[in-house]
């Protein structure tokens, strides 16, 4: 249907380095697309194919306006070897995961699950009013720096490429809420507060 009936296609991630990762398999394919910010840029916009960050299940297609807005999940579940691909890397990221702290050095790349690919930089002691919490210092693309409380371990994982040294560091959302994913909850990181 997206195909014959719809003239502009919206492509959401789950995050932003989900997005900087389908950005870059557009870019590889040569396919053109512009950057979406909020749903009305793409609503008011004539650009035929868009790529964007939104927490959606599932996408959605309107005939009368001729577009539609397709899932990251709906784009890989219509390619059957994806989806093998997926469930493999599903038994064997048990690998990737981190369980312990000790297991991270200073300087190791890290995939965090909502925020992608940063540098661990090592632990830091906030006192955010309730006193003082260590948190894992990470780093990201451009400087940006994203503080994660150890209770959230389980939301960090290796980072497996070919050369750890020239791990591609993901961009973080802007911190003042304007950037790419600020509508997303801050339940899962916490950015060093500005005091």
């Amino acid at each position: 249907m997206v195909r014959t009936v719809c003239r502009r296609v919206l492509l959401v991630a789950d995050s932003p380095g989900r997005r900087d990762t389908m950005s870059q398999m557009l870019s590889e394919s040569r396919l053109p697309f512009t950057d979406c910010e909020r749903f009305e840029d793409f609503a008011g916009s004539d650009a035929r194919l868009m790529l964007g960050t939104a927490p959606l299940h599932q996408g959605f297609a309107s005939p009368t306006a001729r577009l539609a807005v397709v899932t990251e999940a709906e784009l890989y579940a219509a390619n059957p070897r994806r989806q093998r691909r997926t469930q493999r890397d599903r038994a064997t990221n048990v690998d990737a995961v981190v369980r312990d702290l000790a297991e991270l050095r200073t300087g190791d790349p890290v995939v965090h699950i909502e925020h992608g690919i940063g540098r661990y930089l090592g632990l830091e002691a906030l006192d955010l009013g309730e006193g003082p919490t260590e948190f894992l210092h990470l780093q990201y693309a451009n400087e940006a720096k994203l503080y994660v409380p150890v209770a959230q371990l389980h939301l960090i994982g290796r980072y497996i490429g070919a050369d750890p040294d020239a791990a591609p560091l993901h961009a973080l959302a802007a911190a003042n809420g304007t950037g790419r994913g600020a509508a997303r909850p801050a339940r899962y990181a916490t950015r060093r507060p500005n005091c």
